[in-house]
């Protein structure tokens, strides 16, 4: 079994972050706190922050952006969490904001991952297998996406976004009569943007302004 590094002989400030999921069901993030401060005594490290939050990995996590301004902010020396996972949603995004967070002297550790603490030689090392592992899947993701263009286009597959579906007769009829754009978009419930555009494409109606005794009705066109 391997041991806890022994404390350093400067206290470092430290930032105790713990999150369970929303479907963590009954889990309270306190139980984490609970070990991260124990394990944080064992380091003789001091507790500056701590906080906690329920929320999934996936959606925008408050409490977490406030720990890593804090560190950016040179508060705060080394930031624990429970597990790496906690912390971060993907590998890719563990070594950037790590990296980026290295370069300002602030270390990161897994309180229940030993192999995770870059205070540690094996812990940097692990961030370096870590960084090659994330630019390696980098690029299968951007071959896959490479692959998958050149196979639509061979298809002859229409590539981006698809097209807004309106009604463009009614739209060209409504501008002949001099309506403004934005009635016309909210008749056939298309931006005005869209609208003007696609008119425009095929020739329809392009003038900007409508005639002057229909403009006294429809002001903003």
């Amino acid at each position: 079994m391997s041991k806890t590094p022994s404390p350093s002989t400067t206290p470092r400030r430290v930032a105790l972050y713990a999150r369970v999921s929303t479907r963590d069901k009954g889990q309270d993030p306190e139980t984490q706190l609970l070990a991260l401060r124990e394990y944080a005594a064992r380091r003789g490290w001091t507790v500056v922050l701590e906080l906690a939050e329920s929320r999934s990995a996936v959606k925008r996590r408050p409490q977490w952006e406030r720990i890593v301004a804090a560190a950016t902010a040179g508060e705060v020396d080394v930031i624990c969490a429970w597990k790496l996972d906690r912390a971060f949603r993907s590998v890719r995004e563990a070594v950037n904001t790590l990296g980026e967070l290295a370069e300002r002297g602030v270390d990161f550790a897994a309180a229940t991952q030993e192999s995770i603490d870059t205070t540690t030689p094996p812990g940097r090392l692990l961030l370096h297998l870590l960084a090659s592992v994330a630019e390696f899947e980098r690029s299968l993701i951007a071959e896959r996406v490479s692959a998958g263009l050149d196979r639509a286009r061979r298809q002859g597959k229409a590539l981006g976004r698809p097209r807004r579906a309106f009604d463009e007769a009614q739209a060209r009829r409504l501008r002949e009569q001099g309506k403004s754009w934005r009635v016309v978009a909210r008749a056939v419930g298309a931006p005005a943007r869209t609208v003007r555009e696609r008119l425009r494409a095929v020739g329809g109606k392009t003038s900007s302004a409508a005639p002057a005794v229909i403009a006294s009705h429809d002001a903003g066109a």
